[in-house]
């Protein structure tokens, strides 16, 4: 499969996944005393406040920079829960270029420009990604609806209730969840600690109970991904965001804006999805 044809579009896939999360403002945030609370005080509040839908449908602007070479794109989403992610993209100002189908199984790419298709596994996504991905992983992230009471890594510690066990503390105004403390966190930078090869952050909101930021960090090769989300407004009486970043902070440097419009959940959707005889499939 020629990486190049559909590696921006795929990255657009991975940066519609880690937008959709939801918290309160800043200004609201530093408003208030914020009270100390056990991780699973915060992990069943997180759980209670998940994004409520069975459909999804979205206009994003993304803008893409590779290596300091940057590319703007316009995304139609649409997306039915468990069942199927629908992808159309644009560049800027110009007519479809691409489309995208992703089930639980399943990816389907066709590239109007180069007139060719991909119909296979979604675990290409993986081979293309910075990162594995799966249909659910993407769902999740969608949403906003990231279950960490669920068992997240092999070997990842655990309580004795089988739930992945985190650190709970209070960082710039905002609860903090993660999966090594302070100390163990910075030997492992300095090279000082090897029995954790990566750690997840989580900054979460104290009002909405919604992620503010999440860090995922390997320490065996130093990269890291970071997302960051803000501009929030209430869609059908539930939080959304419209504007994020995500950084790969990697040989391959990555950062990824984008901002959402016209946002509408539970009104059903169609994928439509066809391929040309014309067109040349890749592997």
């Amino acid at each position: 499969m020629n990486k190049n044809s559909i590696f921006i579009p795929l990255l657009t896939i991975l940066c519609i996944s880690t937008i959709l999360f939801s918290c309160s403002s800043k200004k609201e945030i530093s408003a208030i005393k914020i009270k100390k609370k056990t991780a699973k005080y915060i992990l069943e509040a997180t759980k209670k406040n998940t994004l409520d839908y069975e459909w999804i449908s979205s206009k994003v602007s993304c803008s893409v920079s590779i290596k300091k070479k940057n590319s703007d794109l316009n995304l139609k989403l649409r997306m039915k829960k468990d069942s199927a992610i629908w992808l159309s993209i644009s560049p800027a100002l110009g007519i479809e270029m691409a489309r995208v189908l992703i089930t639980p199984d399943s990816l389907k790419y066709v590239n109007r420009i180069d007139k060719t298709y991909y119909n296979g596994s979604i675990k290409q996504l993986s081979s293309l990604a910075p990162v594995p991905v799966n249909f659910h992983m993407l769902q999740n992230f969608i949403t906003g609806n990231q279950d960490l009471q669920s068992e997240k890594k092999q070997g990842e510690k655990k309580q004795s209730d089988g739930l992945p066990k985190f650190k709970a503390s209070i960082e710039n105004n905002y609860y903090l969840l993660s999966t090594i403390n302070k100390k163990a966190h910075q030997k492992s930078i300095e090279g000082k600690k090897k029995k954790d090869p990566d750690a997840s952050f989580y900054w979460i909101s104290p009002t909405s109970f919604k992620f503010h930021k999440i860090e995922e960090i390997n320490y065996s090769t130093m990269q890291k991904i970071i997302v960051e989300y803000e501009n929030y407004e209430t869609i059908d009486g539930q939080l959304f965001p419209m504007l994020g970043t995500l950084i790969f902070e990697a040989i391959s440097p990555l950062t990824l804006q984008l901002e959402y419009s016209r946002t509408e959940l539970n009104n059903p959707q169609k994928f439509p999805f066809s391929i040309s005889q014309k067109y040349e499939r890749i592997h």
